[in-house]
């Protein structure tokens, strides 16, 4: 054994040592992932023959489970427990200057140390991905199985992250930038960890491949480098005046790369951490006024404030009590009204009662963050009329593909061939592809509405099931525009069958008697970005958009053509603490949004001018703490601060060189 180590080279022998140092932990890790999976496996198993597949996929589908939960934390702890099993002994038992004597640059020592424990981690992620795929196609089809996959992804890259930054943080030479580097790391870590919606990452992924890849890595070298300064400094002349100029200039432009990657990455969480933690502490929630349109006074009601400090008024400035309130709103309030006997036989000339308000009663409501996302493009189908209280749950579930809709059996996931051919004869004047395809999920309904699917030729279509049978419908849809969005509606009312948006921000009702659709008189609306709420009765709506910080009400009449009645615009007040983060912050970062299920930066307010001062006076501080160094990295400082203020000045001071 010692004459082969004797004849290895040094690249092997130094691959042979960490191989040693970790052949314990691979066991251990090996047990865990197997552990995991097969608990992964289980469960999925469990939950199909309890309570059947097909809860399985609504519970995927429309509630955002990730079938690889129980793997959520274990690429985390294997990484930080690579990291440690292989760096520790290093710094613990002062072995990494043993291991800088190899006849290897440094650089090479370090590359392959780091390559050992990435190319580790690679095969158990690669391994762990191939098996948690294959045993769960056995039981749920590709769609789902990938996008659980997809949705996971951050989490094995997380363990590779982890790894990289338990290295940085041993080989730096100072307690001080450990304990600065333990915390910069658990922040960077917890970016992987924001969301487990389905592909809320997409956008982003490949910036945190960059970072677990590229960045630390570079932190490492950077940290070996200053490692390598601090022992030169503690070594004898003659042994400091061996290194050679090459690879000490070599060594200060590593570090130079990692001092900036790493003020880059602490002015990126700073930005995102510091104003979190201020509007956490000192905002306060405004919640709107409850507004609706009253066709009694031909003013919108506004109740504002709790039941303690309620207060009852409407825009044109009149103030009511609560029992003249109830009655300005009879198509709300009619349940109170016929308690207190003040409800009328009539309102506007028609005879009206309990069960008519109730049945004519509806609120309809759709936020960016509902369209701002990715969705499995497996589509469950139902009888559209049920005999019991709520709609039956379904058991199949149709997709498209290259050659049209194609129906899968949930229970047994597979393909009902016969039904196929079925569905698709009924559907041979559809245009494929389509690009949209929506219903409405709630399954607390006592009918269903099917779907509305868009093709290719912008033909509006509404597909449902009944006894088996498809029933498919060409609808009226807006000349000369392109749908973008569409809603399915199930309202007690039948006459409704659901909503368009256009391109151009026009929106439309769909009659469900006729499939007619018609326009309602409101503002250009752009559901991807501003949220709509309708409260709809007998005899008008109110329309309540929000974009922004602006509210705007729009009544409308429920008959058709729509008229529109009343309008009310309502500027949601800034707070005190918004203003006074304006001085403080040049720029507030985001990295997820309540108008979108993504995460990726975003910046919540451009540059704000009043931090000026602030800037200005932290940019002198900065000065008079750099003055001794170079012209080049005086300048640059100073001009960071100036842009970045806070940001920087942060960071600048916790990784003083």
């Amino acid at each position: 054994m010692e004459n082969m180590i004797h004849r290895m080279s040094p690249v092997t022998a130094l691959l042979y040592k960490e191989w040693l140092k970790v052949r314990f932990y691979l066991l251990a890790a090996s047990i865990v992932w197997g552990a995991a999976l097969l608990a992964t496996y289980i469960l999925a198993l469990r939950m199909g023959r309890m309570h059947g597949f097909p809860t399985v996929w609504n519970a995927v589908l429309y509630n955002d489970y990730n079938l690889l939960a129980p793997l959520r934390w274990i690429p985390l702890a294997v990484g930080l427990a690579l990291g440690m099993a292989q760096f520790l002994p290093e710094m613990r038992l002062r072995r990494l200057k043993l291991t800088l004597h190899l006849p290897m640059p440094d650089s090479q020592i370090l590359a392959a140390m780091l390559g050992f424990g990435y190319a580790l981690q690679l095969v158990a992620s690669c391994i762990a991905i191939i098996l948690a795929r294959f045993l769960l196609l056995s039981l749920l089809p590709f769609e789902i199985v990938d996008a659980n996959v997809r949705t996971s992804l951050p989490w094995f890259l997380a363990g590779f992250s982890a790894y990289g930054l338990v290295a940085w943080i041993c080989l730096e030479p100072t307690v001080r930038r450990r304990i600065t580097g333990a915390i910069l790391s658990a922040l960077c870590i917890s970016l992987y960890f924001l969301s487990s919606r389905l592909d809320a990452y997409a956008t982003f992924i490949w910036v945190l491949l960059l970072f677990a890849f590229g960045l630390v890595p570079v932190l490492c070298f950077g940290a070996l480098a200053r490692f390598r300064e601090g022992e030169s400094v503690n070594a004898p002349p003659r042994a400091t005046r061996r290194a050679g100029a090459s690879s000490r200039e070599g060594s200060t432009g590593v570090k130079n790369i990692a001092y900036s990657l790493l003020l880059l990455l602490g002015v990126t969480l700073s930005s995102t951490i510091f104003p979190y933690v201020y509007h956490l502490t000192l905002d306060r929630q405004y919640d709107l006024p409850f507004t609706v349109y009253s066709g009694i006074t031909n003013t919108f009601a506004v109740f504002e404030g709790t039941a303690e400090t309620a207060r009852y008024r409407d825009d044109a400035g009149r103030s009511y009590t609560r029992k003249e309130f109830d009655s300005i709103l009879p198509t709300i309030y009619y349940t109170q009204l016929i308690r207190d006997g003040r409800f009328p036989d009539s309102l506007f000339g028609v005879p009206v009662d309990a069960e008519m308000m109730s049945s004519h009663f509806f609120v309809f409501h759709s936020r960016p963050a509902e369209l701002n996302q990715r969705s499995i493009l497996l589509y469950p189908i139902v009888n559209a009329d049920s005999e019991r209280v709520t709609i039956a749950d379904a058991y199949e579930a149709f997709r498209w593909t290259p050659n049209g809709i194609e129906i899968i059996q949930m229970e047994g996931n597979s393909v009902n061939s016969k039904k196929t051919e079925h569905f698709r004869a009924a559907l041979a004047d559809v245009s494929l592809p389509v690009s949209i395809t929506v219903r409405n999920p709630d399954p607390r309904k006592e009918r269903d509405n099917g779907y509305l699917i868009v093709d290719a030729k912008n033909v509006l279509w509404q597909l449902k099931q009944q006894d088996g049978e498809p029933i498919v419908r060409r609808l009226s849809a807006p000349q000369g525009e392109i749908i973008r969005s569409a809603w399915v509606t199930e309202f007690d009312d039948p006459s409704y069958l659901g909503y368009l948006s256009t391109e151009s921000g026009r929106f439309f009702s769909l009659d469900a008697r006729h499939g007619q659709c018609a326009e309602l008189p409101i503002e250009r609306f752009f559901p991807r970005r501003e949220a709509i709420m309708i409260f709809g009765n007998l005899f008008d709506q109110t329309v309540r958009i929000i974009d922004g910080s602006s509210v705007h009400y729009m009544a409308i009449s429920s008959d058709t053509p729509y008229r529109q009645l009343r309008t009310y615009r309502l500027e949601v007040p800034s707070d005190r603490a918004d203003a006074v983060a304006r001085w403080l912050f040049p720029f507030e970062l985001t990295f997820t949004s309540g108008d979108s299920a993504y995460i990726y930066p975003r910046l919540l307010m451009g540059w704000s001018w009043h931090c000026i001062p602030l800037c200005l006076l932290l940019a002198a501080g900065i000065a008079m703490l750099a003055r001794r160094e170079s012209r080049s990295r005086f300048i640059l400082k100073v001009l960071g601060v100036l842009v970045f203020g806070l940001f920087l000045a942060v960071p600048l001071l916790l990784w003083r060189r």
